[in-house]
C-alpha cells in the first residue's frame, strides 16, 4: 500500500474546493459573500504555498499539441502556456510521433485529421508504446472510429470549436 505525501495531498483538497467555489460564486455572480469567499480562499492559498514551497515550484506540465491549422494549434498553445503550461507542437503525426520520442511529455492533444499520419494511428502508436499516457482528441466531428476510441477508454474527446476555458478545464482534469 502506497502513502501519499501529506503536503501533496493538502494541496490536492485545496484544489478541488478551490474548483468548487470558484463554481459556486461564478454561479452566483449576485452573492454578497463572494468577495468575502475569494479572500479567504486567496489567504488559504498563500498559507498552503508557505507550507509546501518545494511543491509550488514543480515543472511545469509538458503538452504535446498535435494540430494542423496554424491559427488553431497558436490559439490552444497560447490558452496552455498562460496556465503555465510548456507546450510542444506539431504541425502533423510524423512530427508529433518524432517528438514523442525526444521529450518525455505528460499529455497528448491531437485534431483527429491531421496530414502524414491521422490522429487514429497516432493514438494507436501512444498506445503502443505508452499505454497510460492520456490523450485529448480535439475534432469537428466525430466520426464511429472517434467516438470507439473514447468509449474504449483511449482518449478524452472535445468538439471544434473549443473554447480556451473548456480546454483547460479539461486538460487539468486529464493530468490530475
Amino acid at each position: 500500500m502506497t502513502t501519499k505525501d501529506p503536503k501533496l495531498e493538502t494541496v490536492e483538497i485545496f484544489n478541488r474546493l478551490n474548483d468548487l467555489v470558484r463554481e459556486h460564486v461564478s454561479m452566483q455572480p449576485n452573492d454578497p459573500r463572494n468577495a468575502e469567499i475569494n479572500t479567504h480562499l486567496a489567504e488559504l492559498s498563500r498559507l498552503i504555498l508557505e507550507e509546501t514551497p518545494d511543491l509550488a515550484k514543480s515543472p511545469p506540465v509538458k503538452i504535446l499539441l498535435v494540430e494542423d491549422e496554424a491559427i488553431t494549434r497558436n490559439a490552444f498553445a497560447d490558452a496552455l502556456r498562460r496556465e503555465g503550461q510548456e507546450v510542444i507542437e506539431a504541425a502533423d503525426g510524423v512530427q508529433a510521433l518524432s517528438l514523442l520520442d525526444k521529450w518525455d511529455v505528460d499529455l497528448v492533444i491531437t485534431d483527429l485529421v491531421i496530414p502524414r499520419l491521422n490522429g487514429f494511428l497516432l493514438v494507436a502508436q501512444i498506445r503502443a508504446t505508452r499505454p497510460r499516457m492520456p490523450v485529448l482528441l480535439i475534432s469537428g466531428y466525430l466520426s464511429q472510429d472517434a467516438g470507439r476510441i473514447i468509449s474504449s477508454g483511449s482518449a478524452e474527446f472535445l468538439h471544434k470549436p473549443i473554447d480556451p476555458p473548456d480546454l483547460i478545464a479539461t486538460v487539468q482534469r486529464l493530468l490530475h
